[in-house]
């Protein structure tokens, strides 16, 4: 059987130790995710220019 994301984040967060965790990460995540989308509207990667 196969699972989508979705479907194995959701099964994972059933464990009340595994939530705990991940929602003490998830501020974390936020930002990383922010940061990206601005970079990807601005057309910038993360490569040094010289």
């Amino acid at each position: 059987m196969t699972y989508t994301y979705r479907e194995h984040k959701k099964k994972l967060l059933e464990d009340k130790k595994v939530k705990e965790e991940y929602e003490k990460l998830l501020p974390e995540y936020e930002l990383a995710k922010s940061i990206i989308e601005q970079r990807l509207k601005k057309k910038m990667t993360q490569e040094a220019e010289d």
